[in-house]
């Protein structure tokens, strides 16, 4: 391997081990171990933060980053499941229709999670557009919706007329860290 692209790939364990850090999340990688498992893949060449591109996913979104714990799958697939997994978690809370007390439905704590995690790896938040679009919705407005309810419950702000003005709010992280 040629000394840039060793320096390129070092530098992208360390972000992704720095990222399991501030969320949290052990790190149980050697530089040499979590290379292992991206060449295992054969996906080295298409890793990126994208929904079409290939990263890291622990199994059920629980337990550390570790060889044994680890899969090689899209962005796409991994936003879908981690969704799936808080979803499934939300169920088990009281009040589960959401409409009690303030909380979010199960497919709200969803789209809050896709909008979490699209925001982190992209660094901004998602269009009504793309939520319906990862969701399986025909239409933006199904979108729109659940984001005005997350506003209502303050889980969210978004400015009006601009489409990636999402924000997610204090209390956000509080919910999500719960369902999790």
């Amino acid at each position: 391997m040629d000394k840039a692209r060793s320096s390129k790939l070092r530098q992208a364990y360390h972000t992704q081990k720095q990222q399991a850090k501030v969320r949290g999340i052990e790190w149980l990688f050697t530089f040499d171990t979590w290379l292992d498992v991206w060449d295992a893949s054969g996906k080295l060449a298409e890793r990126g933060p994208g929904r079409l591109q290939y990263c890291m996913a622990r199994t059920n979104d629980a337990g550390p980053y570790s060889p044994e714990n680890v899969r090689i799958t899209t962005g796409e697939d991994n936003w879908r499941e981690a969704a799936e997994v808080i979803s499934a978690r939300a169920a088990f809370r009281p009040h589960e229709d959401g409409k009690e007390h303030g909380e979010p439905s199960r497919t709200q704590l969803a789209v809050l999670a896709f909008i979490a995690d699209h925001t982190k790896a992209k660094g901004f938040p998602p269009t009504d557009a793309e939520i319906a679009g990862f969701f399986g919705w025909r239409s933006a407005n199904a979108a729109r919706e659940h984001v005005q309810a997350l506003v209502k419950k303050n889980l969210i702000s978004k400015a009006a007329h601009s489409s990636r003005a999402i924000r997610l709010t204090d209390h956000a992280a509080q919910v999500l860290a719960e369902a999790a």
